[in-house]
Order: C-alpha cells, then sequence, then structure tokens
C-alpha cells in the first residue's frame, strides 16, 4: 500500500529545501550582480518552490513508491510462475515417464521399448534380443475373464522384469508379447 503520509513529509521537507535554497541564491547572487533584494524578490523565492517543486517532488516520491509496489508484485509473480514451472517440469517428466511404460505391468511399452532398444544398440550393438509370446493366453481370457488374464500378464511381466538385469530392456510389446534385450550376453546366457 503507497505510505501518502511519508511521501507529503518528503514533499514538504524538498520544498522547504527548495525554499531555503531560492533565497540563499537570491541574498547572495543578486546583491553581487548589484540588485537589492526586496519584498517581490522574497515572495517569489517563497513561491516559485512551493508551486513548482511541492507538486513535482509529491508526483516523483508517489511514482517511486508505485514502482517499488510494482517490482515486488513482480517478484511475487515472478516466484509463482517458477514454483509452477518446476511442478510443470515435474508432471511432464513424470507424463513423458509413464508415456514410455505399459500401465498393465510397469515394463516399457512398445514405442518405449524399440527406442530405447535403439539407442542402447547405437552404441554396442552386441547382446540379445528375445521375443517372448506367452502361449493360449486368449483361452485364459475366454475362460476366466480379462480381470484375470490383466492379472496373468502383470505376473508375467513382473517375472520378467526380475529376470532381466539392470542394463537389460525388458517391454510388452503386444497383447501378451514380450520382448528382452540382453546387453552385452550370449547366445548360451540368453537360454
Amino acid at each position: 500500500m503507497l505510505a501518502y503520509r511519508s511521501i507529503l513529509i518528503k514533499s514538504t521537507a524538498v520544498t522547504a529545501l527548495s525554499i531555503a535554497a531560492s533565497l540563499l541564491l537570491a541574498i547572495t547572487l543578486v546583491p553581487a550582480l548589484g540588485g537589492v533584494v526586496d519584498g517581490n524578490a522574497w515572495l517569489m523565492c517563497i513561491l516559485c518552490p512551493l508551486v513548482i517543486a511541492y507538486p513535482a517532488s509529491a508526483w516523483q516520491f508517489f511514482q517511486a513508491a508505485r514502482l517499488r509496489l510494482a517490482n515486488a508484485e513482480i517478484a511475487r509473480l515472478h516466484r509463482e510462475l517458477e514454483e509452477a514451472h518446476r511442478d510443470l517440469m515435474a508432471s511432464h517428466q513424470e507424463l513423458a515417464e509413464r508415456a514410455r511404460h505399459d500401465a498393465l505391468t510397469g515394463l516399457l511399452n512398445r514405442e518405449g521399448f524399440f527406442v530405447a532398444l535403439g539407442e542402447a544398440v547405437a552404441g554396442d550393438p552386441a547382446g540379445v534380443l528375445l521375443m517372448i509370446d506367452a502361449d493360449h493366453f486368449k483361452a485364459i481370457n475366454d475362460q476366466f475373464g480379462h480381470p484375470v488374464g490383466d492379472r496373468a500378464l502383470r505376473e508375467i511381466g513382473h517375472v520378467i522384469a526380475g529376470s532381466v538385469a539392470a542394463d537389460g530392456l525388458a517391454g510388452r510389446i503386444g497383447g501378451e508379447e514380450f520382448a528382452v534385450y540382453l546387453r552385452g550376453a550370449l547366445l548360451e546366457e540368453a537360454a
């Protein structure tokens, strides 16, 4: 909130200093130039600063106070924006990570797996790619229903994830189709 009292006090002080400076100049310069400081000169030395200095300084102090408030508001909004940006970045990273993973099994989804596989083999193509297809899976869905089939897919994904080393990749690339890439593994190890 603007401090009007402070603005009035500062403007009064500036005006008083302006009157004093005007009077000091009049009593030193006018006689030095051969003139006389009379009643009109005294009146002008007081009226001019009152008419000019007071409104000008009041306006200047008022604008400075408004600028300080505006700067404080901008700083507050900037902090809020930075916080919102951090939250948005965290949400974006979380969504990007979710977009790469299959919601049911937690493994990489088809796109996420093939992107990660491309990155893995670009540096060192040595490794083994396993394609895993859960046989007769349709029969599980038909006989026991989709909730049981979903539970079976989660269990298969859990077993696959637990069998793959930290530098390997595992993903669900289709309904009951999974893929595993064992980085640097030999065929004997993969078997």
